[in-house]
């Protein structure tokens, strides 16, 4: 469902319930380490996610719109919050070394200790489903902010948009946006230090790790990679290059062919029988809320028609009753006084029946 937003709060708002998944899968592989992952997870979806929704915000202040389609080309206008948003969204999509790699690093060793602690083989099915289902929600995640960097900040802007008049949020939303991704290195280059301070002390048995993650030898190897490819394309711009025109016979030139970050993976969406789930997730069914309410709406609709109907019957038959009762007395009420005797002397009879059987 994040994959086909077109809308950047609703893209964000959707990956908020998957990573809530990798909290509960944490929890629910009953080893320590899989519970510590996903308390870890928490805290790291709070920061990064906290992140996201205020880039989005500083876009949204500067833009006026959340729409996909209607922006575009801001990372050269608002550089700090473009490169804070690629953190978030390298970390979310647990790209190392970021705070988001960590904890689902942990919850990953948690399923595998969980499926080789265990001797039913229903339950190792349970754990290889739920490792790949892991593995392969982090691509979809890679994949659908792949998507919303490049509708925002690198792609061509819209139609008819003046990008011109952007300019970086002020330094009271800037600075967030620093600690954030601050804290988005500091728990993903050393996560020990934290996870034995805070999360050890609270495990009831010792976390074992089954596989060897050195943070600080990798983000010294990113690094390392960065700073040679900065200084290799700092060795390449003194070259001189010279310019000159594409020979076209002089036939009209083609436009250059335009890639929408919104017509990304519309493949996926109209693929048969994922396009249904499409269009019924689309419509909100599966909602909760949507559930009660249109429940309540139902319920609501019977149970007028039923006290409605049971009314109306009820009415019907006390109406009818009484206008036969009324038929009857009419009839009885003859002006005949001989008639009227025999009904008091009947009456009178029956009243001493019944008290004398008292």
């Amino acid at each position: 469902m994040a994959l086909i937003q077109h809308d950047l709060r609703r893209l964000l708002s959707f990956h908020a319930i998957s990573q809530v998944g990798y909290m509960v899968l944490g929890f629910g592989t009953g080893t320590a380490i899989g519970v510590a992952g996903g308390i870890f997870h928490m805290l790291n979806h709070a920061i990064y996610k906290t992140g996201l929704f205020l880039s989005g915000g500083c876009v949204g202040k500067e833009k006026k719109t959340f729409a996909l389609e209607k922006l575009g080309g801001l990372a050269a206008y608002m550089p700090i919050t473009f490169l804070s948003a690629l953190i978030f969204s390298l970390s979310i999509s647990g790209i190392p070394p970021l705070n988001g790699f960590s904890s689902k690093w942990l919850i990953y060793q948690g399923i595998i200790a969980g499926l080789f602690n265990t001797f039913s083989q229903k339950l190792r099915l349970i754990y290889i489903f739920a490792l790949v289902c892991a593995m392969f929600g982090s691509v979809l995640t890679l994949a659908s902010f792949i998507k919303f960097i490049h509708a925002i900040f690198l792609g061509q802007a819209s139609a008819g948009a003046d990008n011109r008049r952007v300019s970086e949020v002020s330094w009271s939303m800037r600075i967030p946006l620093l600690v954030l991704t601050g804290l988005c290195f500091l728990l993903g280059i050393i996560p020990r230090v934290f996870l034995k301070n805070f999360i050890d002390p609270a495990l009831p048995g010792k976390m074992f790790e089954i596989g060897d993650y050195n943070s600080l030898v990798v983000s010294g190897l990113i690094l390392l990679g960065l700073v040679l490819g900065v200084l290799f394309w700092a060795s390449q711009r003194k070259k001189k290059l010279r310019p000159d025109y594409f020979f076209i016979g002089g036939e009209d030139p083609v436009p250059t062919p335009s890639f929408p970050a919104t017509d990304f993976y519309r493949t996926i969406q109209s693929m048969p029988g994922i396009n249904k789930i499409y269009q019924v997730m689309e419509k909100e069914s599966l909602d909760i809320y949507n559930i009660i309410y249109r429940s309540l709406i139902l319920f609501s609709y019977l149970f007028f028609i039923f006290v409605d109907r049971i009314i109306y019957l009820l009415t019907g038959i006390t109406g009818y009753i009484i206008l036969g009762l009324s038929y009857i007395l009419r009839r009885l009420h003859s002006g005949v006084l001989d008639f009227y005797l025999a009904w008091s002397l009947s009456g009178l009879i029956a009243l001493l029946v019944i008290l004398r059987n008292k």
